[in-house]
């Protein structure tokens, strides 16, 4: 694990003021211009002439040229800096959100060893001491290409922490993505011991 650096689930909030986010408007022959997201963060920006778009259930992006281009985080450029990958992480699920296929992936729900701790203080933590840090993490892995991993902390029908992993492209800000349960607790069930979770 290279270039490893630890955020706080502040750097998952817009650091930037746009007017007004756009409308989501999933209707036939309708073109919805979601480029202003991309606005919002400091880090990253959009390559010139190119735009997001959403239309009919799809994000994509658009390019110079009028191309379309199915991933829409091809249009998406930043300074590299590890602040910039956890910024496109956030966008990619901001734009999804425009979609038909959306990740379902509440960024305000990020999590990190401070907000466990307050929720833990307030008795809205079921899962006790854990055993590692949950904090937003950035970092190269073996084959060099840069990683995003955060956790999501819900509590629906059950107590559920989601763990988000996002693998860019070596060059650029195209991404895969991958979600799973990481530990879960029904609510009648809740105790103050956590069982203990090793997996990374």
């Amino acid at each position: 694990m290279k270039g490893k650096q630890i955020f706080t689930r502040e750097a998952a909030k817009p650091n930037l003021f746009i007017q007004e986010c756009p409308s989501y408007l999933n209707n036939k022959f309708v073109l919805c211009d979601i480029s202003v997201l991309v606005d919002q963060y400091s880090h990253i920006y959009l390559k010139d002439g190119w735009k997001v778009l959403s239309s009919e259930g799809k994000v994509f992006a658009q390019t110079k040229g009028n191309v379309r281009i199915e991933n829409p985080m091809a249009a998406v450029r930043g300074d590299e800096s590890p602040l910039s990958f956890m910024q496109a992480a956030v966008c990619f699920h901001q734009f999804n959100l425009f979609s038909t296929e959306h990740t379902n992936v509440n960024t305000s729900a990020i999590v990190d060893d401070e907000r466990i701790r307050l929720l833990d203080l307030f008795g809205y933590w079921s899962f006790g001491h854990m055993k590692r840090s949950l904090n937003p993490v950035f970092f190269y892995d073996s084959l060099h290409h840069p990683v995003i991993i955060f956790f999501t902390y819900h509590r629906d029908s059950a107590d559920i922490v989601e763990k988000h992993v996002h693998r860019f492209d070596h060059v650029g800000y195209a991404l895969n993505f991958h979600q799973k349960v990481w530990a879960s607790k029904e609510k009648q069930k809740r105790s103050s011991i956590f069982d203990v979770w090793t997996e990374s």
